[in-house]
Parts: C-alpha cells; structure tokens; sequence
C-alpha cells in the first residue's frame, strides 16, 4: 500500500535549494581554480583523458634507493603526503630543479623514522605505445639526497 507524500514545507524547499547551490558552486570554483584535493568538489584530472587506439599512456613515479642499499617504490599518497597528482603538476619544476627530491627524502623520513632513510630518488615515467603495449621507462630526474640520516629541505 503506496503511503502518501505530503507536499514540501517552504523550509524543507529552502534548504534544499541552499543545498544545491552550495554543491554547485563548490563544483564550479573547484573546476576553475581547485585542486584534486578539493574533491568531489574539484576535477579529478588523473582520470579525465582518452587515450588513442595508436597513442601513448605516461605513469610518473618516485623510485628511492635507501641507506641499506634496497631500491624501493616512494609510496604516493597518505604514507608519503604527496599525491600524485600534485607531483604530476609540479612535474616540470622537478625535472628543472632536482634539488626538489631533497623534499621528498624529508617528507619520507618525518612520517617514517623507524624505516631506512632514502640516499637516492629518481623520477621515472613509464610509456605504454599502443596498440603494441611496449613499455620504455625514463629517468626524467636524479637526486642524491644530502645527509641521508638527517634530511633537511633544501634552501
């Protein structure tokens, strides 16, 4: 048996109305001027684009040798305080200033005390060629981190 509905009351309207304005204007600046941690309010750009049936797919990442020699994947994300996102927008100062992994070596070492400090980072992007779906990996920058046990940003 279908329960009757009785119509909306001028608050429960309003509010709603406030509601959605506020959701559509949160999308909307986050659309011009917010960033992926603005979601859902915010463009998530790692995940907007096609990809050609002969193009090319591009995954930057962080590889780190630590001071008992393992070479290790830098885990992005909460474990690290970096998303990816942000280190594929920020991706051309770090190609032109290496000296931007020492923030890296830094930010590992402060939410990881217990685990072995980084000596060394690189910055690799992996290409993917379709349709063939070969894959060549470039370093696109190198850093030795300066005082390993102790990581300081850099000046």
């Amino acid at each position: 048996m279908e329960r009757p509905t009785a119509p909306l009351s001028r608050t429960g309207l309003a509010l709603r109305l406030v509601a959605g304005a506020l959701v559509l204007g949160g999308v909307t600046a986050g659309t011009f001027v917010g960033t992926d941690r603005w979601w859902p309010f915010a463009p998530m750009n790692q995940y907007a684009f096609t990809v050609p049936t002969h193009g090319r797919i591009e995954s930057r990442y962080l590889m780190a040798q630590t001071v008992d020699g393992q070479v290790v994947r830098v885990p992005l994300g909460r474990p690290l305080g970096l998303e990816r996102a942000e280190l594929e927008g920020q991706l051309g100062r770090f190609v032109g200033e290496p000296s931007m992994l020492q923030a890296i070596a830094v930010l590992y070492h402060r939410r990881h005390p217990d685990a072995p400090p980084y000596t060394r980072i690189w910055l690799r992007d992996d290409v993917t060629r379709l349709p063939a779906r070969t894959m060549t990996t470039t370093t696109l920058a190198t850093w030795t981190v300066v005082d390993p046990e102790h990581p300081k940003d850099p000046p």
